[in-house]
């Protein structure tokens, strides 16, 4: 059984929940399909589409108009101000994980611009046997950060063993994990990631995770990030 399957859909401008989409995609031979080609896609699936306009909120509208660039957004987007991404990180009955991640993007970006959550490893990931992680932030940090680690390739003994190094560059989810295959709890796993990113980007963000036990987290470095948590039986608990 495969330990990692991945969907992604990006650029999308008539679907009203992209991450069902996305999902679809899991189910093919593809990771990621964006614009004109996921619309396709979709249709071909027989998603409905939804008029553009309908997906727009009055909110959205007052925060472009407030606006006139993307960089001035930026600079004070997570400083109380409200965020659209939505994401999840899950442990089934089974033994089994699973994350997802899904936003709107930034007010003001450039046509075009695809941001962290539609990239494996930059907005989510998650792996049986390790754990699943979600993230929130500025787009071009999560996917700037990353942390050179050692991997060994060993060639053939009759060529007596020749061993080299190569960087492998970790991107904020995928790094939340390795610090917890590396002996981080959950909660130190992320807040490492998250001091990382702000120490090498300045970019704010946060993560929810859970490890290789069921045990949770969520660590941000934004003044506020909505956050809850469902433990079957247990009920919810959340917070901001």
């Amino acid at each position: 059984m495969l330990l990692v399957a991945a969907g992604a859909v990006a650029a999308v401008k008539n679907i009203r929940n992209p991450i069902s989409l996305a999902k679809m995609v899991l189910d093919t031979s593809h990771c990621l399909l964006v614009g004109e080609g996921a619309d396709k896609f979709a249709r071909e699936m027989g998603v409905p589409e939804v008029a553009p306009e309908k997906l727009v909120s009055e909110d959205a509208v007052r925060d472009w108009e407030r606006h006139d660039s993307y960089d001035r957004v930026v600079a004070n987007h997570f400083m109380g101000h409200s965020h659209d991404t939505v994401g999840c990180a899950v442990l089934t009955r089974d033994g089994h994980f699973a994350c997802g991640t899904s936003t709107g993007g930034i007010t003001r970006k450039r046509v075009g611009r695809v941001g962290d959550s539609p990239l494996i490893g930059c907005g989510a990931y998650c792996e049986d046997g390790l754990g699943a992680a979600s993230a929130t932030g500025h787009g071009e940090s999560i996917m700037k950060v990353s942390t050179p680690t050692m991997c060994d390739l060993r060639c053939w003994r009759l060529l007596k063993v020749v061993v080299m190094s190569m960087s492998v560059q970790l991107v904020l989810s995928r790094r939340a994990l390795f610090n917890m295959e590396n002996g981080k709890a959950p909660k130190e796993a992320a807040s490492a990631a998250l001091q990382e990113m702000k120490s090498k980007t300045g970019g704010e963000g946060g993560l929810i995770i859970i490890g290789p036990d069921g045990s949770v987290a969520h660590e941000f470095t934004t003044p506020h990030m909505p956050w809850a948590v469902c433990r079957g039986e247990e009920g919810i608990t959340s917070g901001i």
